[in-house]
């Protein structure tokens, strides 16, 4: 082999050796929870409502569980957020990040929730790939609760508030709460005994578990307690 050809042949060896590790280095697995704060870009910063943007005294971090907050009050209570992100690690392959947002329109509560992988320092939706499929009638103790919250919100509309699904990303752990959440506000065009009648829909609501399940990379539902 020539000189030049094995000098090149050698350059090209190193520039693919340096991709390598870059993709490597971008996906390793010890990256903390706030290396990914760090990064993540605006688009997935959705939250909305009468807040203030984070500060250092308002960031709640918590590398070893993974987890990551921005509390309502500045060194105020962990469980008064208004944005949180978890991390859930597989057997192989890149972290999913779960991504939840609150919403508030001095109405109601709505949540923004991302499920993302970052590789080769690109941040990817990835969540038909690891949640299982949630209906709203999984959410109802019975099948006639559902029927009821149907046939309601059918007759009056827009006149009363809807169901938010809101994922609560853990403190701990790798077990996900999700609830579908009723919003509890009625128009004053309908009478009191038909609005208290349509709130007691929320009685009829239950939290759904989401276990992290490391050998498949995803979550599944967990069954229901007897």
């Amino acid at each position: 082999m020539k000189i030049s050809n094995y000098f090149k042949a050698f350059g090209s060896f190193v520039i693919l050796v340096l991709a390598a590790c870059q993709v490597i280095s971008q996906s390793k697995p010890d990256r903390k929870i706030s290396d990914y704060l760090k990064e993540l870009p605006k688009q997935y910063k959705t939250y909305e409502g009468d807040i203030s943007e984070p500060t250092p005294e308002s960031t709640f971090i918590d590398e070893k569980n993974g987890y990551a907050a921005y509390l309502n009050v500045p060194n105020g209570p962990t469980d008064e957020v208004y944005f949180e992100m978890a991390m859930f690690r597989p057997d192989n392959g890149a972290p999913t990040v779960v991504v939840s947002n609150y919403k508030y329109d001095f109405v109601c509560f709505s949540y923004d929730t991302f499920f993302l992988q970052v590789k080769a320092g690109q941040w990817i939706d990835v969540k038909s790939r690891v949640l299982p499929e949630l209906t709203e009638e999984m959410f109802f103790v019975d099948e006639e609760s559902y029927k009821y919250y149907k046939e309601q919100k059918k007759k009056f509309g827009d006149r009363v508030g809807g169901l938010a699904m809101h994922f609560y990303p853990p403190r701990m752990g790798t077990s996900m709460d999700v609830r579908l959440e009723l919003c509890d506000w009625v128009d004053d065009s309908i009478k009191e005994g038909e609005a208290n009648n349509f709130l007691t829909v929320s009685d009829a609501l239950k939290t759904l578990v989401l276990n992290w399940k490391k050998n498949k990379g995803r979550f599944e539902v967990a069954p229901d307690e007897e």
